[in-house]
């Protein structure tokens, strides 16, 4: 299904291998590819999932390659998807979660308008050890005054 590679980005940024498959084959879940100009391969992937006109989503991202992260890609990419998942979807609210202390992606959420509402501690497992996520959550209201759709 996916390289392994990808496999472990994915798992370290979402929620193991029932998670991945439950959002890659529901009919909610929009999934935009990450590319390089001109190159085949991926380099990461955004969903969003839970896409249901006037309801809440949630926005997962990862870029597979440790040495592509952390270059102001995501940022851009966000604000696309979100530019576009609104369009469609019209979702009331979005909700983002964070693993760990990723202060990139935190940076991210909030340069797009994400408030950070919470942290669950050691609510995710990754590479057999609990990690706290720390929870973003975007309304439709919030996204209006920030310039978006």
């Amino acid at each position: 299904m996916l390289r392994p590679e990808i496999k472990k980005a994915l798992f370290d940024d979402i929620m193991g291998i029932s998670e991945i498959a439950r959002l890659m084959y529901s009919p909610t879940t929009m999934i935009y590819s990450i590319h390089e100009k001109g190159k085949p391969e991926p380099i990461g992937t955004v969903f969003f999932a839970g896409a249901i006109p006037y309801r809440d989503c949630l926005l997962y991202g990862a870029i597979f390659d440790k040495e592509k992260r952390q270059q102001g890609t995501m940022t851009e990419i966000y604000e696309r998807v979100m530019k576009d998942a609104i369009t469609r979807w019209r979702p009331n609210s979005a909700t983002a979660n964070v693993v760990g202390r990723n202060l990139a992606s935190m940076k991210i959420l909030e340069k797009i308008g994400f408030k950070k509402i919470g942290v669950k501690p050691k609510g995710i497992m990754v590479d057999g050890k609990y990690r706290d996520l720390t929870i973003y959550y975007l309304t439709q209201e919030e996204n209006k005054e920030q310039g978006g759709k």
